[in-house]
């Protein structure tokens, strides 16, 4: 499995309300606190920060402070096919490891939710979907069902206000192995003649108990192919010499 961590949080933000601008003290107060985090590590041997953290300051109307810190787990960041590259929240990659034991010996799977950075040639996972109640697993093959599905991601856009969407499947092989099934490609077919003709790349992601493989096909990519069913040796003494039990 390829695999990098990197912290959660990459970026800090201070903004203010239009309408109400921060004061210079307040301003120089927030500076000054985030420096101080910040200092450590950015000295030159300084040190490092695997995990993704969120540090927070506050300064009430009175002159009081205090400060929190919420730490994150690193991403699971995964290499795919044709220079893309798959980043998958730790919750989210954890929720998997942890639904795949719950199932095991049967597989499981489910949706995943994030968003598509094309131009980067990026998916950003968050979270998942549950997978529908229709929805049917045995230790050879999981079948995603559809069960409710469009309420789960619509309420997913409405409170994300569309940031978040629809941008993968995954499941579990429990029993190990994460090459595409002849089952896998049949599904991967079937997206593909829907996520293609409207440009966007299609996403199955396989969890076993050793790694998270993703397998991505870009509208460009060359088509699936399932190789034809081997014929059972009885079949082939059938087929050539006509040869019937009795």
């Amino acid at each position: 499995m390829r695999r990098k961590l990197w912290p959660t949080a990459e970026r800090m933000t201070l903004a203010a309300s239009p309408a109400r601008p921060l004061a210079d003290e307040v301003v120089s107060f927030h500076a000054a606190a985030a420096t101080r985090r910040l200092r450590p590590y950015l000295a030159k041997d300084g040190p490092s920060l695997k995990e993704g953290a969120i540090y927070r300051s506050f300064l009430d109307e009175d002159g009081e402070s205090r400060a929190s810190t919420r730490m994150f787990a690193p991403t699971v960041v995964l290499g795919a096919a044709d220079g893309w590259e798959i980043r998958i929240a730790a919750p989210a990659a954890e929720k998997m490891l942890e639904l795949m034991g719950q199932h095991s010996p049967s597989e499981t799977g489910g949706i995943l939710v994030g968003r598509i950075a094309a131009t980067k040639k990026t998916i950003y996972v968050s979270r998942l979907v549950p997978a529908p109640p229709d929805s049917r697993g045995t230790p050879y093959v999981f079948t995603r069902g559809t069960e409710q599905l469009p309420e789960a991601l619509e309420l997913v856009r409405r409170r994300t206000g569309g940031l978040l969407t629809y941008v993968g499947e995954w499941h579990s092989h429990p029993m190990g192995g994460s090459d595409l099934s002849d089952t896998d490609k049949h599904a991967v077919i079937s997206l593909r003649s829907i996520l293609d003709h409207v440009g966007l790349p299609t996403l199955v992601t396989i969890v076993t108990p050793d790694e998270i493989r993703p397998h991505l096909f870009e509208p460009t990519s060359p088509p699936v192919t399932v190789d034809p069913p081997r014929r059972r040796f009885i079949g082939f003494i059938r087929a050539t010499l006509g040869w019937r039990p009795r």
